[in-house]
Order: C-alpha cells, then structure tokens, then sequence
C-alpha cells in the first residue's frame, strides 16, 4: 500500500500516467483537478496491490468518455454536478452491494487521476494498475474485453442529466457507440462505471 499524500506526489502521478497514456486518456489538467480536491477532501489517496484485496472484493472501474465532436458545447444546463459519484452509487444500487475499491480504465492524464479520485472521495482504494497499461481510443481494446469479460452492468451519466443503466450490450461496439453517443449529446463528456 502506499498513498498519495500531497500536491507534488499529485503532480508526479498524472505526470507519469500522461506519459504513459501516450497523448490520450484525457486533460492532464482536468486530472490533477480532481486529485486536487481529493486531498481536499480526504487528506490522502489509498493505493493498494490486488492482492492486498479479499478475493471476493467488488472492484468498479470509472472513466470518463469524451465526445467525438470535439468543440460541440451543450446549452442544457447542468443538472448533475458530479456524474462519477452519480454514476458509482447509482451502479452500487443497481448490484445492491457497495464496491471495495476501484481500479483505471487506462494510463491517461485524466481517466488514471479519476478513478483514484472518486474511490478516495468514497474511501475506497484504487488498485495500482489499469486494464490497458496505457490510453487506448476504443473499449474493445482493454484487457477485460480480451479476455472475455463482460463490462456490464454499467452505468453512464452526463452532467445534463442523462442517466442510463446498460444491464447488457449485444457486442462491444454497440456498448462504445452508446457511450459516445451520450457524450455527444452532452457536449463533452460522460461518466461511466463498469466492469464490477
């Protein structure tokens, strides 16, 4: 276990997760953002291996999915203020059971930073890891889908107030095309946790 514990280990973590997002994975600004203020909130970031985990523990991975209309600003007005934390407890009640941790979609400048956030905000740990080992543009890529396992349910929220429970996608591609069809519509971007 170790902890993010101040604004310079913040600084080295999006720092090394951009470098090794090669360019992707979101706003390396917007990431150190979001750990800023959880270190506000809480004071310190839990990272833990997986084996540190008891064998039956939930683990939910949040993401952000930008739109692919670089640009496009919604003039709906935001009705939520934080789609991840909706997002994580709204795929809690759907499961019915609270997540023991969290773990990044991807290295990136933002979706790395995120998911440490948001599971520090709830005093979850996030696993040291990601299931890709860097950013990747499109969700058949990550190391669940390889290997078969299915990242639903899920949930995906827009700030403007969009929220969807995909309790099953057909393939993997129709489950991308939902999500950034939701980020369209938005303006911007979507919180999505999946993969429980």
């Amino acid at each position: 276990m170790w902890l993010i514990k101040n604004l310079e280990d913040a600084e080295k973590l999006v720092l090394g997760s951009t470098i090794l997002g090669t360019g992707g994975g979101g706003d390396p600004k917007e990431g150190l953002m979001h750990l800023k203020k959880a270190l506000e909130e809480v004071g310190s970031i839990k990272i833990v291996s997986l084996e540190e985990l008891p064998e039956d523990s939930l683990i939910v991975v949040p993401y952000y999915v930008g739109s692919i209309a670089p640009g496009l600003k919604s003039k709906k007005p935001v009705k939520i203020p934080d789609p991840m934390l909706r997002a994580l407890e709204t795929l809690e009640s759907v499961l019915g059971i609270k997540a023991n941790a969290v773990v990044a979609s991807e290295m990136g400048g933002d979706n790395t930073p995120i998911a440490l956030s948001i599971g520090a905000r709830l005093s979850l740990p996030a696993v040291d890891g990601d299931l890709l080992g860097r950013a990747a543009p499109e969700l058949h890529q990550c190391s669940v889908h390889i290997f078969d396992v299915p990242m639903y349910p899920s949930v995906i929220v827009s700030e403007t107030g969009d929220v969807v429970i995909v309790k099953e996608y057909a393939d993997i591609d129709d489950y991308e095309s939902i999500a950034r069809y939701m980020s369209v519509l938005s303006g911007k971007f979507v919180a999505v946790v999946d993969t429980p």
